[in-house]
């Protein structure tokens, strides 16, 4: 661990993090609703600022499902190494994030027709 403290400060993390996100193929908002936080909060990790310690947890967490924190963390890591992502679960970890965003968009779609639905009959039952 002392290692790590000697090279790599929150400014690089971010860095890494933004990397590791995008060879995961997410966008900050993807990744923010599944950590359940924001995408400025997102920005803000990957800019290098402060954050609170259990969002960099999560982020942590997250990250470990997709590659190896030891790489991550390493002296001589490269965004653009062919094996960065563990491609299994990169893979999992993608197709559940647009799955969970498909969902969303699907059920907000669902009540604005429901929404509408229900006006339309409402002004059907005014008319008789």
């Amino acid at each position: 661990m002392d290692e790590i403290q000697d090279f790599i400060d929150v400014k690089e993390f971010g860095k890494r993090c933004a990397i590791v996100r995008k060879a995961i193929g997410l966008t900050q908002t993807e990744m923010a609703k599944q950590l359940g936080t924001t995408q400025f909060m997102i920005h803000k990790i990957e800019s290098g600022e402060r954050v609170m310690s259990t969002l960099l947890l999560k982020v942590l967490s997250f990250y470990s499902r997709s590659v190896s924190l030891d790489k991550m963390f390493g002296k001589n890591f490269k965004g653009s190494e062919d094996d960065l992502l563990n491609t299994q679960y990169s893979l999992n970890t993608v197709v559940k994030a647009k799955i969970e965003i498909l969902k969303e968009e699907l059920l907000d779609s669902i009540d604005r027709n429901r929404k509408e639905i229900a006006r339309q009959l409402d002004e059907a039952s005014q008319l008789l």
